[in-house]
């Protein structure tokens, strides 16, 4: 039940940049570094993702993926630590741009209609 969710702000940059509502992990991974990279030479500031825990796998698949998709996670993104519970409101406040958590707070965002699930754990490990 791990995923990777967005806000629908980073959502629509990552759809004009190729993303497509499938959970892809590399079509997503592709569009996200597009974005951070269009956003880091427009002098924006960088993403910021939420994990539960610093030694979490959620932390550890984030990185895992974003490398894979040659977004270096600790230099082109800011990683914080976030409860679950607080993670769907995080998201909706922007005090965060996406998370990785497992369920029910990916379907918490989606509900709320202020976040978008990009990927999926078993997707990324495949």
């Amino acid at each position: 039940g791990n995923c990777v969710t967005v806000s629908n702000t980073v959502w629509a940059g990552m759809v004009a940049h190729g993303a497509e509502a499938d959970l892809d992990p590399a079509r997503a991974g592709a569009a996200l570094r597009a974005l951070i990279r269009e956003r880091a030479a427009a002098g924006g500031d960088p993403l910021r993702f939420a994990v539960v825990h610093p030694h979490s796998g959620h932390n550890y698949e984030l990185r895992y993926w974003l490398a894979a998709c040659g977004i270096d996670p600790g230099r082109e993104i800011e990683i914080v630590i976030v409860p679950p519970p607080f993670m769907a409101d995080a998201l909706a406040t922007g005090r965060i741009d996406g998370y990785c958590a497992g369920e029910p707070w990916n379907s918490a965002a989606v509900a709320a209609g202020t976040g978008h699930i990009v990927t999926v754990k078993a997707r990324i490990w495949r």
